[in-house]
């Protein structure tokens, strides 16, 4: 496949054990120009303690260098940093590592003691070929097995992965007595995809989560995770705001926003206003809006949809630092907060022109790239989406 359209749409959700206040599991990302690679590790036991384990596994891999060094020596390193019980003998924590290669299409998954991944195609879980990795000796406290599994993937194609948690959710129930166990969670999966087809790794996780729970008669006996990465064609946004430095560069942005392969929105009415100027294409307001704090959206051809600028674009900034407190689901700035949850590339485009407010009033232009800025950053650090921003 053509590697540069197509992206790994990745999603964890997760449950705490009993009436812990924290996870024992911890889920990374990390999107890097070569891969996208994605870290779930289960921590021993539950609790703050757990936490700690797993944090330190996860961030050890999430940091490694995976251009210059080969499967093997990621195992012998992370075995090697892992602390181990003095009682026990086993490590504080296992782990699961997805890599989706973007130079070549393959996806490596690399296991240490969580359940075995599925790989979903057309519907169907499918057994990969899994190379053993056995780790002994040199002061290791007992034998240790890492498998990896190498893959080309295809679109469509979804890689499902889970801590202990899912399998052995039920354990000692009528119905599960041994746990939910790897071939019905796999069959579990396979039902859904068959009911959902185009289902989102949001929604697998979150139905796959739902049942382990249920299974556990709704007070979970260790904590639960399930990560789910989806192969689909890469979904691009561009956000637009303020005029062009100068009115001749306005012909130059009208063609950046034509040509681009993905969803627009203009963030500003004045700039929405002189590109309908330049192209003679109608704005049409709606009638009303759907958020009271806001004014109403335009619509223009060739425009996802245009909203006011600086109070719009402090609300969306706001909603995205606080998505849990926030209710509202309609309006320009859940619009926007929406496209941008649904879209993995974000261009943000920002004219440099100066406002005319005079010298000794605020530059609202300045304000505004500002805020977008600040989405910006937001959107790379805690939302793990693509963002360039250009200036005109």
């Amino acid at each position: 496949m053509s590697n540069d359209n197509f992206y790994p749409d990745i999603a964890c959700k997760q449950q705490n054990c009993g009436r812990e206040r924290i996870c024992g599991d911890t889920f990374m990302v990390r999107r890097m120009r070569q891969g996208t690679l994605g870290v779930l590790s289960d921590g021993m036991g539950h609790g703050v303690k757990a936490n700690i384990l797993s944090t330190l596994t996860a961030s050890i891999i999430i940091n490694f260098d995976y251009a210059h060094n080969d499967i093997r020596s990621l195992a012998e390193l992370i075995l090697k940093s892992l602390p181990v019980c003095s009682v026990r003998k086993i490590s504080y924590s296992t782990f699961t590592i997805f890599f989706f290669d973007h130079t070549n299409g393959y996806g490596n998954i690399i296991e240490f003691d969580n359940p075995q991944s599925f790989i979903i195609r057309d519907g169907k879980c499918m057994e990969p070929e899994r190379e053993r990795i056995v780790m002994e000796g040199a002061g290791r406290p007992r034998r240790q097995v890492i498998t990896v599994a190498k893959i080309r993937l295809q679109e469509g194609d979804r890689i499902v992965t889970m801590s202990d948690g899912v399998t052995q959710s039920g354990q000692g129930s009528d119905r599960y007595p041994f746990g939910w166990g790897r071939k019905e969670v796999g069959r579990y999966i396979e039902g859904l995809i068959e009911a959902e087809p185009n289902a989102s790794s949001s929604y697998i996780a979150t139905r796959v989560l739902g049942e382990a729970i249920r299974n556990d008669g709704y007070m979970t006996n260790d904590d639960i995770s399930c990560a789910v990465a989806t192969i689909r064609h890469t979904r691009r946004l561009m956000l637009c705001s303020c005029p062009p430095a100068s009115e001749d560069k306005l012909p130059e942005l009208a063609g950046m926003i034509d040509d681009f392969d993905g969803e627009r929105i203009i963030c500003g009415y004045h700039l929405a206003r002189s590109l309908s100027g330049l192209t003679g294409r109608e704005i049409i307001k709606e009638p009303y809006s759907e958020d009271v704090d806001l004014q109403p959206m335009w619509h223009m051809e060739g425009i996802g949809f245009i909203t006011e600028s600086l109070v719009t674009l402090n609300k969306v900034y706001d909603m995205l630092r606080n998505r849990e407190s926030y209710t509202i689901t309609e309006g320009a700035a859940a619009r926007i907060c929406k496209a941008v949850d649904e879209s993995d590339e974000i261009e943000i485009v920002l004219g440099t022109s100066r406002s005319s407010g005079g010298l000794y009033m605020v530059d609202e232009f300045e304000l505004r790239r500002k805020v977008m800025r600040h989405i910006g950053r937001l959107l790379e650090q805690r939302y793990d989406k693509s963002v360039t921003v250009r200036y005109i």
